[in-house]
Formats: C-alpha cells, sequence, structure tokens
C-alpha cells in the first residue's frame, strides 16, 4: 500500500523541527558513521554528564563512508554506545 501524496506531506510537516540541529553524539565503524541527534524536546544545555549517558530521545543519521547513502536509523538509537560530542 502506498502512501497518499497528502498523507506523505502530513508526516513530513509533524516531524519538522523534531530534532536538534546539532550532533550530540557520534558512532563509528569501518564502513559507516552515525551521527546522533537528540529530540528537540531534550534542552541539552540542561543535561549533567550522569544525563548524557544514558539513551536519550532522539535519531541517527547513518552515512556510508563510501559516500553512497545516507539515512535516517528506523530505531531510536542507543545513545549509550556512542560518543560524545
Amino acid at each position: 500500500m502506498f502512501e497518499s501524496e497528502n498523507n506523505i506531506d502530513k508526516i513530513l510537516n509533524s516531524t519538522q523541527n523534531s530534532l536538534n540541529p546539532k550532533a550530540f553524539c557520534i558512532s563509528e565503524d569501518n564502513d559507516r558513521m552515525k551521527d546522533g541527534f537528540l529530540s528537540s524536546s531534550i534542552d541539552e544545555t540542561k543535561l549533567n554528564p550522569s544525563l548524557r549517558k544514558p539513551n536519550l530521545k532522539g535519531r541517527a543519521v547513518i552515512v556510508m563512508k563510501s559516500g553512497n547513502e545516507i539515512r535516517i536509523a528506523h530505531k531510536e538509537p542507543l545513545f549509550s554506545y556512542f560518543e560524545k560530542l
């Protein structure tokens, strides 16, 4: 089943500005980098060191090092495994 154009527009509008614009953390292996972005509902300036460690709400952008693919991860990322920036 395909989404109608109206539904896609509604989804895109509802997700606009849902992430902070600056990357919060990064994870890297031989083939790809994952940049973690916190949900805009989280104020990073109010996170003390212990609050920065657990898995926070957000999304990861996956960038293939070959340069042939960039995508958003489907699941909530486990930011506790990422290196904090």
